[in-house]
């Protein structure tokens, strides 16, 4: 009996037994594929995913690396000698996500347009409390011989301004913060009210495409169910009354990785290899390569202390006076004038002459009076000239709002 049985099965007509395993391949597709099968979930479902992921993940630390350079597909331009082609960091980081604290310690090495395979390279500390921000620029270590130390620390500026809110950081690609709200995705959809557009296709995954409207800005991203309803893309727009939006960031993940939790006693997707563009046409490539979910952390992680640096350090504060760490001014001044001599030597072999001076003989590039003033005062400075931007858009704002 079981063997007419059997046989009956394996005579079953063709059409049959097509119709049988397509059936077997859509419910292994359907199964593989969870936005297909969860294709009916709602605003509140995705929402609630969102929060589940805020409310599993308090802190970050760990290492990653990034590679900052012009958009390939950008349209062409000049570059000028000091132009960066290319920014490789290395960087160690603390982020405490509820309370809004930062903490990155970066190893930075620029190659400039004019000095071909020889880069420069800058120690940056930035930590961010929630109230003060802390700089600490170091000496860089440049292709040009000067007395001055490289590694030293040399000047300390305290803002209340966040100095890490203008680069790509790991908790930006996983809405842990977003750019410009500063915010999480989760505390954003409580003060905003987002809509879903359907579900589209990145990297070969169907997504939720989530849209959140401001004031004047627009934010779009594409949730991948199959990674904790993270972003598989984000989008920052900016809207205008009589021009298109214009795009402002696109941040992209291209890998997943699996976390342990072990507050919570489970595993979490993080992204670990992400590419951010800005509307500047630059590209910031994110490598993860150690990451830790809950550490505990400390209040003096997010604060550099004047007192713990050595003699010789400028600190501004913000106040009318500058001061220097131990009241050695005159190790400051001593550090700053062998600068000041390493650039000019920078100068002439990059073939950059000072304003000041007369027009030279011979095919040399000329820096106009606006432009930076050398290669390695932009190194320094860079991260000073950033923050003051910072507070000029700050105080634009508060401007704009107060007439709103």
């Amino acid at each position: 009996m079981s063997d007419r049985r059997y046989k009956r099965g394996l005579h079953k007509p063709l059409t049959q037994r097509v119709a049988l395993f397509a059936i077997c391949v859509a419910a292994f597709f359907i199964r593989a594929n969870p936005v297909r099968a969860l294709g009916d979930m709602s605003l509140a479902d995705i929402e609630a995913a969102i929060h589940a992921y805020e409310a599993a993940i308090d802190t970050l630390a760990g290492t990653y690396t990034s590679r900052m350079y012009r958009d390939p597909e950008a349209p062409a331009k000049p570059l000028k000698p000091t132009s960066v082609r290319d920014a490789l960091s290395e960087c160690t980081f603390v982020s405490d996500i509820t309370r809004g604290r930062t903490a990155i310690e970066e190893e930075r090495e620029n190659w400039l347009h004019a000095l071909g395979g020889e880069p420069i390279h800058g120690r940056f500390l930035r930590r961010f409390d929630g109230v003060r921000s802390y700089v600490l620029i170091h000496i860089p270590d440049a292709p040009v011989h000067s007395e001055a130390p490289p590694g030293v620390p040399h000047q300390l500026q305290i803002t209340p301004l966040d100095p890490t809110r203008i680069h790509y950081l790991p908790e930006n690609f996983a809405a842990l913060r977003l750019k410009g709200p500063e915010v999480t995705l989760a505390s954003y959809l409580r003060l905003q009210s987002g809509r879903l557009d359907g579900i589209e296709e990145i990297n070969g995954v169907d997504c939720y495409k989530l849209v959140v409207d401001d004031e004047d800005t627009r934010y779009v991203a594409w949730l991948d169910p199959t990674h904790d309803f993270l972003p598989a893309r984000q989008e920052y727009f900016l809207l205008q009354e009589t021009e298109p939006p214009k795009r402002l960031h696109r941040l992209d993940n291209v890998e997943f990785k699996q976390f342990p939790n072990a507050a919570r006693g489970e595993s979490r997707w993080f992204p670990t290899k992400s590419s951010a563009l800005s509307w500047v046409h630059t590209r910031t490539d994110i490598r993860i390569s150690e990451l830790r979910l809950n550490p505990p952390v400390a209040d003096e992680q997010f604060r550099i202390d004047p007192a713990d640096l050595p003699h010789g350090v400028r600190i501004d504060d913000g106040s009318a006076k500058l001061t220097y760490t131990g009241g050695r001014k005159d190790i400051w001044l001593q550090r700053q004038e062998q600068l000041s001599d390493q650039e000019k030597t920078m100068r002439k072999q990059l073939g950059i002459v000072d304003p000041s001076q007369s027009d030279p003989v011979g095919p040399r590039v000329r820096v106009q009076a606006h432009d930076p003033i050398s290669t390695l005062r932009w190194v320094i400075m860079s991260v000073s000239l950033l923050v003051i931007a910072l507070g000029v858009l700050a105080l634009v704002r508060r401007r704009s709002q107060g007439h709103a």
